[in-house]
């Protein structure tokens, strides 16, 4: 019952039809709208960037929408009720369709993010201590280079003595 509550909210064919059946009832409208929408762009370009900034908008929330099928289809391959159960949740707060939730579900929802959150928290201070998200602000470079110089001279023997053994198994074969 979830996953065909997910499909209705999250399958691309489902965005497409919704969004089709919208346009075909506001297509005598938005002609009338761009004409004079045209006329005011003209005159005023803050309200080409206020429609750019909603197509960028609607372009991330197309993004979110793919993510998110991508992720129930996974939930449902290895039947994870608890999982869709969770993504069902999430699309629910991030369309604010918090009317479909029921209070029990909100507060479980709340605890699943502040768990999500402090496991993201937890990365990001991983992160932090990596020598990458630090480098513009180390002064000495000198110990991060010796390190990855011993690094290359320890592959670069490797590879040197592949290479002599190739060489005198090739001596080999030429003159058996």
């Amino acid at each position: 019952m979830i996953y065909r509550k997910l499909v209705r909210r999250l399958h691309p064919d489902m965005q497409n039809q919704n969004q089709g059946h919208v346009q075909n009832q506001s297509h005598g409208q938005n002609q009338n709208q761009n004409q004079s929408q045209n006329a005011k762009e003209k005159k005023n370009p803050n309200d080409r960037h206020k429609k750019e900034s909603a197509e960028k908008k609607q372009e991330v929330e197309s993004a979110w929408r793919k993510q998110m099928w991508g992720r129930v289809q996974e939930c449902y391959k290895d039947k994870d009720l608890k999982g869709l159960t969770k993504l069902f949740q999430m699309t629910l707060l991030r369309t604010g369709a918090l009317r479909d939730l029921t209070l029990t579900e909100i507060e479980e929802s709340a605890n699943w993010l502040r768990q999500e959150l402090a496991i993201l928290q937890g990365q990001a201070a991983a992160f932090k201590k990596m020598p990458a998200w630090g480098f513009s602000r180390k002064k000495d470079l000198a110990p991060l280079i010796r390190k990855i110089e011993k690094s290359y001279q320890k592959d670069l023997k490797a590879i040197l003595l592949e290479i002599k053994d190739l060489e005198y198994q090739h001596f080999i074969l030429e003159h058996c």
